[in-house]
């Protein structure tokens, strides 16, 4: 049987996602896995939505982190998106426990547009 940690019952993002990641942690992903959260948690959804308590995350909020992280110009369009990936499995765990009612970082609604890049085809011969 396996006892999870008990998480407040209105956590700031800071906790509930520290226990998130705890929980991964437990759970024995890869070092790379683990690398990449800690990268899009600690070095972008962090400093954003540390303070904010898990109802805070509102669509309009989602879309003021995306505003920053376009202003900043540090990150691609796929790069933010790949934090807001983040975000959604955070915010999916909080819908389980009831501290959200909607996972609003969720599917394409919140995401940026991205190109893919051109692939070269080799011509037949004719």
């Amino acid at each position: 049987m396996v006892i999870e940690p008990e998480v407040e019952e209105n956590p700031t993002f800071h906790q509930f996602a520290s226990e998130w990641y705890a929980k991964r942690e437990r759970e024995g992903l890869r070092p790379r896995t683990l690398e990449y959260l800690k990268w899009a948690l600690s070095d972008h959804l962090l400093p954003h939505f540390r303070d904010h308590l898990m109802p805070e995350i509102t669509a309009q909020a989602i879309d003021r982190y995306t505003a920053a992280k376009l202003g900043e110009g540090r990150l691609s369009n796929g790069s933010v998106n790949k934090t807001l990936e983040v975000l959604a499995t955070v915010l999916e765990l909080a819908v389980e426990y009831g501290h959200v009612e909607l996972n609003l970082a969720k599917g394409p609604r919140r995401r940026l547009p991205t190109t893919r890049p051109q692939r070269m085809h080799l011509e037949q011969p004719r």
